[in-house]
């Protein structure tokens, strides 16, 4: 899909939800017909189609571009070193055989060849690179091999792309394999200091951190390839591909753990409860509301779960919340018949919700009564630390009959809200 394209599911996208604001708008106090009703249900379910394919296609493309962009250097170079030294400029595939390749080209190549081949050993010149040297499992020829560093933080930087929640959360330094990262938080963030004369000390209270260790744990996923699209290698940028679904599939997963995750070997959610992220409880020192009607959301609901912030979080603050949970908000209007939610002013702006950022997503608890909603909160307060291993495996011969090959991967990422004071949930109740 070309940018064009792309723009074009982003322009339509925004036309759907501005003819729903609109109708909203135009009904005033009123309420809506029933026809009306289902019009902008299916608006916002358009737009939101739209949206998924679209950020889909922005991700593909980036990883195409930066994959151009990345070659496009590989030919300026070996062009430079040619004319410095007198000699023609080298066709634009691959450098002669002679001539030395970058330490990351290297292993591109080398994971490719792996995919193609099943070899871990790829030479080029007299330069060699072994996957050999970096098994990390099962120390045999079908065991798993550690990645090269290259091709996991390209998949981790396209996850970051498609996750939101990476994007917004506060990443900790990665941990080695198999290993943890002890990070101490508090669930109250009042520091309170006292004023003192120049030979007295001050007596302020007690702050108790608490700490929560975190354990990337893993996470698997299988690809599955064509020996025909391998043969077409030359054609088709095996490595790129497998790439690109690694990090489609990680993302899916992760986005997923973000939300509900236990917390046992995976992330700990946000719509979940746990004295180790954000507790149950409906109450003002809680970080829950529940909406005053059964299964409905109104007005006041809203008000009241964003004020349960405190000033510094509802500056940063972002809503989280799923596609049907929006249909109902969106219709929701103040006092003079004005909707809460917003679109916004050009089709690249995020929708508003009580002038802050709505982010949706499929995970999150769809409505439903008893079940949370939306949480709202400032997302640097949630905290991933991601391991700096992914094993590899190639399995040829159990997918044989299906003319496939299936690659197996493995990684490892852990996630946890660090502070729940940062949070507040809305639940509707039952």
């Amino acid at each position: 899909m070309t940018a064009t394209e792309i723009q074009e599911l982003r322009q339509e996208a925004f036309d759907a939800r501005k003819r729903a604001e609109a109708l909203l708008v135009a009904a005033g106090k009123s309420p809506l017909s029933e026809e009306q009703d289902k019009e902008v249900d299916d608006l916002i379910e358009r737009a939101e189609a739209l949206d998924k394919n679209r950020k889909r296609a922005e991700s593909l493309l980036a990883i195409e571009k930066a994959d151009a962009e990345r070659a496009a250097k590989e030919r300026d170079k070996a062009a430079a070193e040619s004319e410095a030294k007198g000699e023609d400029t080298p066709a634009p595939s691959a450098a002669p055989a002679g001539r030395q390749l970058s330490a990351e080209t290297l292993e591109r190549r080398a994971f490719a060849h792996w995919i193609k081949t099943g070899s871990r050993s790829y030479t080029h010149g007299d330069q060699t690179y072994s996957m050999r040297d970096a098994t990390a499992s099962i120390d045999t020829e079908g065991g798993y091999l550690a990645a090269p560093m290259t091709i996991l933080s390209e998949v981790l930087k396209e996850v970051d792309d498609m996750v939101y929640m990476r994007q917004i959360g506060r990443r900790l330094p990665s941990v080695p394999p198999n290993s943890s990262l002890g990070v101490p938080f508090s669930n109250n963030s009042t520091l309170q200091a006292q004023w003192s004369a120049e030979l007295t000390s001050a007596d302020p209270s007690a702050v108790e951190f608490q700490g929560r260790e975190f354990r990337p744990a893993y996470l698997t996923y299988r690809i599955f390839i064509s020996r025909s699209l391998i043969a077409a290698a030359n054609v088709v940028n095996i490595e790129q591909y497998v790439r690109s679904e690694m990090a489609i599939r990680v993302a899916e997963v992760m986005e997923q753990a973000y939300l509900l995750g236990t917390g046992v070997r995976q992330p700990l959610g946000l719509f979940v409860d746990s004295n180790d992220g954000i507790p149950a409880g409906n109450n003002d020192a809680d970080r829950n509301q529940q909406t005053a009607v059964a299964n409905k959301v109104g007005y006041d609901d809203i008000i009241n779960v964003f004020f349960k912030l405190k000033g510094q979080y509802m500056r940063n603050a972002t809503w989280f919340l799923s596609r049907t949970f929006l249909r109902e908000v969106a219709k929701i209007k103040d006092s003079d018949g004005r909707p809460i939610w917003r679109t916004g002013l050009a089709p690249a702006d995020p929708q508003m919700l009580l002038n802050r950022p709505i982010v949706m997503s499929e995970f999150a608890p769809a409505y439903k009564a008893g079940e949370y909603g939306a949480v709202v909160g400032d997302f640097s307060k949630y905290w991933i630390a991601d391991s700096t291993l992914m094993d590899v495996i190639r399995q040829t011969e159990k997918w044989a009959e299906r003319n496939q090959i299936a690659i197996v991967g493995r990684q490892q990422s852990d996630g946890a809200p660090a502070l729940s004071e940062a949070f507040a949930r809305l639940k509707v109740k039952s």
